[in-house]
């Protein structure tokens, strides 16, 4: 794992590590995704794709706070992606997050899982719309 960067501001703080798959790039988020990291991390986790991986990979697993800065900076990524014609994936283990996500309706526009091994163990191609690995697909169900 790489650090990509740490980003502060107010009382907010953000850290990003990457690490990378053959066509897939993960990015790990620590800390605060809110209204002072948000622009931030949008810049870094877009600029991830340049070398042109199938799937990009949040792994929120460290991630302590998600305001509604944070779920729009997902949103603008998720439309930046589709148009670079990548896939968008969410893994987190928190009841809370996914709550989120359920409630914001982002778990029916993004794949949610609850671990990078269950959404590697699905297999196939993430691009491939009949693929449980796209965005398209159905959701885990939040434990």
């Amino acid at each position: 794992m790489q650090e990509l960067g740490t980003f502060t501001a107010h009382l907010s703080t953000l850290v990003l590590n990457t690490s990378s798959e053959e066509h897939e790039e993960v990015v790990h988020l620590a800390g605060h995704l809110d209204q002072h990291t948000s622009r931030w991390f949008g810049e870094q986790a877009l600029a991830r794709t340049d070398r042109q991986p199938v799937r990009l990979v949040l792994d929120m697993g460290a991630l302590h706070l998600l305001d509604s800065a944070g779920i729009r900076s997902l949103v603008l990524l998720h439309r930046a992606l589709v148009e670079r014609d990548v896939a968008l994936a969410v893994v987190t283990d928190s009841a809370h997050l996914r709550k989120l996500f359920r409630i914001s309706g982002l778990d029916q526009v993004l794949t949610v899982r609850d671990s990078l091994e269950a959404l590697r163990r699905e297999g196939g191609d993430p691009g491939d719309p009949g693929d449980p690995g796209d965005p398209g697909s159905e959701p885990a169900t939040a434990g």
